[in-house]
C-alpha cells in the first residue's frame, strides 16, 4: 500500500492494477480521496488571502522571495524600498528602517492584470524611484508571455498599483532607471533576436514602442543608469557575446545621433551580467561591477561622454576576495561621503554564501573590503541600495533559508 500512496501524490492516472498491495485494494480510494481533500484545503486558504491581497494589504504569511529582489531609495532622501518576486508569481515590497534586519512585512502588489486574466511574474524586478512621481516607486518586470510591464506604487501609502504594458518581447529580465532630470523613466532588455531593446516612458503618459538598438549580441541582463553627462539619458551596459562590455547612451535625440549614441566597448572577460552606478561627485564617472571568467568580482570605471570622442579609455580594477564569488554583483553610490568624492559599492555572494562588499572611488581608487555572515547561508544575488540620507552606507536585501535578511553595507 505504501507504494500507491507515493504514487498517488504526485499523479491522479495510477491505476489500481499498477500497485503492488499488502491489503485489499477496495481501500485505495480512500487515498485518493483525501488527497482531494487536501487539495480542496489549499484553495480556500489561498480564496481566504485573496480579498487582502486584491486591496494591496499584507497576507496572513507575508511571502517571501523566490527569486530576484530589487532595491531602490525613493527620490529625494526617501527610504531604501524592497520588491522581489513572491512565491505565488506575483510582485511583493517592503520598507527597510534603519537598524531592521529583516523586512517587517511584505505588501503585496500582485500579478499583472490583463484583459485575459492575471499574468504571472518571470524572473527579476528592475526598480527606480523618478521625482516627477511624487514619491512613487516604479518597476519594471517580465510577464510569463515575455513582455515588459510597469508598475507604479506609493510605498509609504499602500493602495492599489498602476500597471501598464511596455510591449516587446524579452530573453531577459529589464533594467529600469529614471534619467537625471527625472522626466522619464527607461527600461530596457535583450529581445528575441539578442540585441537590446529599450522603452522610454512617464507613468500615467503615452507609452511607446521599444526602441531596438542593434550591434551587439546581448547576453543576460544589461545595466541601466542615469548619465552623468547628459541630464536627459541614461547608460546601459551590457555583456557581449564575446563575453565583452558594451555601453550606449540612449535618450530624447541621442541614439545614433552624437558620438554617445554609438556603442563603446569597455573591454574584459567576464561571466554572468553587470550592475553599474553612477558617482555622484561631478566626475561624470559610471562604475559597473561584474564577475569575471576566474570567479573574481572586477569593476570598470569609465566616463561615457570623453570616452565617446576619444578623450579617456576605461580603467578596470580586479578586488581579491577571500573566495571565489559567484553569481551577479548589485552597485550602488555611497551617499553623503565626506569631501567631494562619491564612491560606489558593490556587493556579491561569495562560494562559502557569505557576502563581500568592495568600494571604489573615483579619486583614489580602490579601497575597503567587507566581508557579513548571514545568520543563515545566503542564496541568489543581493539587491543593494543607498539611502540617500547621508549614512554612508548601502543597505542590502539577501535571500536566505525561508525568508529575506537586510545587511547595512560600508566600506
Amino acid at each position: 500500500m505504501q507504494n500507491c500512496v507515493r504514487r498517488f501524490a504526485t499523479s491522479f492516472t495510477v491505476k489500481p492494477r499498477q500497485c503492488s498491495y499488502s491489503v485489499s485494494p477496495r481501500t485505495w480510494p480512500v487515498w485518493r480521496i483525501e488527497t482531494k481533500r487536501n487539495i480542496l484545503a489549499s484553495v480556500f486558504a489561498l480564496l481566504a488571502v485573496a480579498p487582502a491581497m486584491m486591496r494591496g494589504q499584507t497576507p496572513p504569511t507575508p511571502p517571501p522571495a523566490v527569486d530576484g529582489m530589487s532595491c531602490t531609495n525613493v527620490a529625494n532622501g526617501g527610504p531604501v524600498v524592497c520588491t522581489a518576486k513572491a512565491w505565488d508569481n506575483s510582485l511583493s515590497y517592503s520598507v527597510y528602517s534603519a537598524g531592521q534586519s529583516q523586512p517587517p512585512t511584505w505588501i503585496y502588489l500582485g500579478k499583472i492584470p490583463s484583459s485575459a486574466g492575471q499574468i504571472p511574474i518571470e524572473g527579476s524586478p528592475s526598480c527606480t524611484s523618478p521625482s516627477y512621481a511624487s514619491g512613487q516607486v516604479v518597476c519594471g518586470v517580465r510577464g510569463t508571455d515575455n513582455a515588459f510591464y510597469a508598475v507604479a506604487f506609493n510605498p509609504t501609502s499602500p493602495s492599489s498599483p498602476t500597471w501598464v504594458p511596455l510591449g516587446g518581447i524579452y530573453i531577459s529580465d529589464p533594467s529600469c532607471s529614471a534619467d537625471l532630470s527625472d522626466s522619464n523613466v527607461f527600461c530596457a532588455g535583450a529581445g528575441q533576436d539578442s540585441q537590446l531593446y529599450i522603452t522610454e516612458f512617464t507613468v500615467g503618459g503615452k507609452i511607446p514602442g521599444p526602441t531596438g538598438i542593434g550591434g551587439v549580441d546581448v547576453e543576460g541582463t544589461p545595466s541601466c543608469v542615469p548619465n552623468p553627462s547628459a541630464i536627459q539619458t541614461v547608460i546601459c551596459t551590457v555583456k557581449g557575446g564575446e563575453s565583452g562590455l558594451h555601453t550606449v547612451i540612449f535618450g530624447p535625440g541621442y541614439w545614433s545621433t552624437k558620438p554617445g549614441g554609438k556603442w563603446q566597448f569597455l573591454g574584459g572577460w567576464v561571466e554572468g551580467s553587470p550592475s553599474c552606478a553612477t558617482a555622484q561627485d561631478g566626475s561624470n564617472q559610471v562604475i559597473c561591477g561584474v564577475r569575471g571568467a576566474e570567479s573574481a568580482l572586477h569593476a570598470v570605471e569609465f566616463n561615457p561622454a570623453s570616452m565617446a570622442t576619444g578623450q579617456s579609455t576605461p580603467v578596470w580594477q580586479g578586488f581579491a576576495s577571500p573566495v571565489p564569488v559567484d553569481g551577479n554583483p548589485s552597485c550602488a553610490n555611497l551617499n553623503g561621503w565626506p569631501g567631494t568624492s562619491s564612491p560606489v559599492i558593490c556587493s556579491i555572494r561569495g562560494t562559502d554564501s557569505n557576502l563581500y562588499s568592495f568600494a571604489v572611488d573615483p579619486s583614489i581608487g580602490t579601497f575597503g573590503i567587507q566581508q557579513v555572515i548571514p545568520s543563515t547561508p545566503m542564496q541568489g544575488d543581493p539587491a543593494c541600495a543607498s539611502p540617500g540620507n547621508g549614512t554612508q552606507q548601502a543597505v542590502c536585501a539577501l535571500k536566505t533559508t525561508g525568508q529575506v535578511n537586510f545587511i547595512v553595507a560600508q566600506p
